[in-house]
């Protein structure tokens, strides 16, 4: 659901990442948010998949567990950047 439909402020989205990444199922976890000039991606790792490395290559900054970055573009690009760090 869009955050804006639902009521929600964009502010309490921040804690969620970790939340998602404390899932045992999940050894990677992407908040993607969209802002005024593109996408605003934040990553999570258990420290397997390096994390600072995607953000890196997509001009972004972190660390192996935690990470983050901005790009322009459609989110189906966006979602692909990610992807593609995970190969």
């Amino acid at each position: 659901a869009d955050v804006e439909t639902a009521g929600v402020d964009t502010s309490d989205l921040d804690g969620l990442i970790d939340d998602l990444r404390i899932a045992r199922e999940a050894g990677v976890a992407a908040l993607i948010k969209e802002v005024y000039d593109g996408f605003k991606v934040s990553l999570r790792s258990r420290g397997v998949v390096d994390v600072g490395a995607i953000a890196a290559a997509n001009g972004g900054g972190g660390h192996r567990n935690a990470a983050g970055f901005t790009v322009p573009g459609p989110l189906d690009a966006v979602v692909e950047r990610i992807r593609e760090g995970l190969r």
